[in-house]
């Protein structure tokens, strides 16, 4: 990720804040209108679903600067995924989630540079956490 495309997201994310709880729920709305087929993956109600996807996101956020620390979390939180059925599958249909919620938040402030920051973090996101999951599945007996 260049600093641009870190400061682009940075200061979204500002913009995203202060309708978080709104925005996370409509990601999952649109998530399970989507694949229906997923939803018994999340054992949570909605509200607490959203609660946390939105302060995982503000956590990835808060690191982008230190991409060590991110790593290190993300491939935790996708060894954990493991536990919950995710499949690396699942990981573009919630990008594509991701970014149509950002994209309907941030109306007018949203861009293709934009974008494409958000598709670039989305993607370290999902390949760091897809692999950890998959070597947590090779090393099992």
């Amino acid at each position: 990720m260049t600093n641009q495309q870190i400061k682009l997201i940075q200061q979204s994310w500002q913009q995203v804040k202060p309708i978080a709880k709104q925005a996370g729920q409509l990601f999952y709305e649109r998530l399970f209108t989507a694949a229906p087929g997923i939803r018994h993956l999340f054992k949570e109600k909605n509200d607490e679903q959203a609660n946390k996807l939105m302060m995982m996101l503000g956590y990835v956020v808060s690191k982008l600067n230190h991409l060590d620390e991110l790593t290190s979390s993300l491939h935790q939180l996708g060894v954990r995924h493991n536990k919950y059925g995710a499949k690396p599958e699942h990981y573009d249909l919630v990008g594509q989630c991701l970014i149509a919620t950002l994209k309907d938040g941030l109306g007018d402030k949203w861009d293709d540079e934009l974008q494409n920051a958000w598709i670039t973090a989305f993607t370290l996101l999902k390949t760091t956490m897809v692999e950890a999951q998959q070597s947590q599945v090779e090393v099992a007996p």
